[in-house]
């Protein structure tokens, strides 16, 4: 699928590998990275997807999607550890209030909890 996002011509996969917009129905910023070069009705464009982890709390850049995560993170926490230069392992967290991919967007959409 896709939001209908377009961005200014003349964006350069070499210099804009990565993309950033605001998207209100998450109510955060999230990343897109070049996937390939496409035409649209002959007219040549680029194609960017945000990765299949891109919103997984336990990337470094997403943790503040899980006040939870965030508050463990924040204190040092022992259950958090390091897996890469952008990968937390949680496995020892007891996360209760956000999953993988997920985040609770009720009070950011104002929804009833």
């Amino acid at each position: 699928g896709t939001d209908g996002h377009q961005f200014p011509p003349f964006v350069n996969k070499k210099d804009q590998e990565v993309l950033w917009l605001f998207n209100t129905v998450p109510c955060r910023s999230i990343f897109m990275k070049y996937s390939k070069k496409a035409k649209i009705e002959g007219i040549s464009t680029l194609e960017y997807s945000v990765p299949l982890d891109g919103a997984n709390i336990n990337k470094k850049i997403n943790v503040c999607t899980c006040k939870e995560l965030s508050d463990l993170v924040a204190s040092n926490d022992t259950c958090v550890k390091m897996m890469d230069d952008d990968t937390l392992d949680i496995s020892d967290c007891d996360i209760t209030s956000c999953y993988d991919g997920l985040q609770d967007i009720s009070v950011c959409q104002g929804a009833p909890t």
